[in-house]
């Protein structure tokens, strides 16, 4: 009799939540893009969460938003395991999102703009190259892009400032994102400037 073999079975999906963690330290953008999202998940007619989670220090400190959006939503957080897709913008904090990830679930999409921990300096701790910073992710997400988002947007509209919504369009584009385009624009122009941050959405989704 041949032996039978055992398959690894993927976590199931949680009653087609869609959940997103934006990531990234203070002064980044990452909770006007997560209230950006939001917005245009509310105007779709979906429930949604939203948590706000940082340490001590908000300027330069970690910051991680949750939104998680669907027909209902109980808890604001993300499960381990169960991240669609995390945005970082900063590629370091996309380590530290690892309980989150899933092989065969999430996607990653963050900025190459690097922001080194003041620890790293005290201790003498060299910060990694990207390549080695996208190698380890993929081992715990399904895919990794890897987007030059601060310099475009430096080169678009002379600030790295609007970086974040780069990265939303370019989460759209890739279909990571799966909330109407035209909801997602009208969000944006709440934002302070948003005649250049729809701008840059516009740019990336060309």
């Amino acid at each position: 009799m041949a032996k039978k073999t055992a398959t690894k079975m993927a976590k199931p999906k949680s009653d087609g939540i869609t959940n997103i963690i934006i990531t990234g330290v203070g002064g980044q953008g990452a909770l006007s893009l997560a209230t950006v999202m939001a917005e245009a998940a509310m105007a779709s007619g979906q429930e949604v969460r939203m948590s706000e989670l940082h340490g001590l220090a908000k300027r330069f400190g970690h910051l991680e938003c949750h939104i998680r959006f669907g027909k209902t939503v109980r808890s604001s957080i993300v499960p381990n395991g169960e991240a669609d897709l995390v945005i970082a913008l900063e590629p370091l904090e996309a380590l530290v999102m690892y309980k989150y990830m899933d092989r065969d679930r999430t996607a990653v999409i963050m900025d190459t703009k690097k922001i080194k921990p003041t620890k790293m300096d005290i201790e003498r701790i060299r910060y990694p190259e990207i390549g080695v910073i996208v190698k380890t992710l993929k081992t715990t997400a399904k895919n990794v892009e890897v987007v030059d988002a601060s310099e475009i947007a430096k080169k678009a509209v002379g600030s790295t400032v609007y970086a974040n919504i780069y990265l939303l369009g370019r989460a759209m584009k890739k279909k990571l994102i799966k909330l109407d385009k035209g909801k997602m624009m009208a969000a944006v122009k709440m934002l302070p400037s948003p005649d250049v941050n729809e701008s840059v959405l516009k740019l990336a989704l060309k």
